[in-house]
């Protein structure tokens, strides 16, 4: 798996998601997961369109998690 599982946002109008860094062609499935950024798709658009939320391509070995707060606000 390269990603974790998405989240459901609290509005359910999207979903969180973490994605790695696109690795090189032909290591796609041995390459290690660096530079995890996460994302939100809002349904109904086009992937491409999908916000970035938070990133720290200085920091390639920090990972990132999806989660809502009990109270949706985070």
């Amino acid at each position: 798996v390269k990603s974790g599982a998405p989240v459901w946002s609290a509005s359910g109008d999207g979903i969180y998601y973490t994605q790695p860094t696109v690795p090189k062609q032909g290591e796609e499935l041995t390459a290690a997961n660096k530079g995890a950024r996460l994302r939100f798709h809002k349904l109904g658009q086009a992937q491409a369109e999908d916000k970035t939320i938070w990133e720290q391509p200085d920091q390639p070995e920090y990972r990132a998690a999806t989660w809502i707060s009990p109270d949706g606000r985070h």
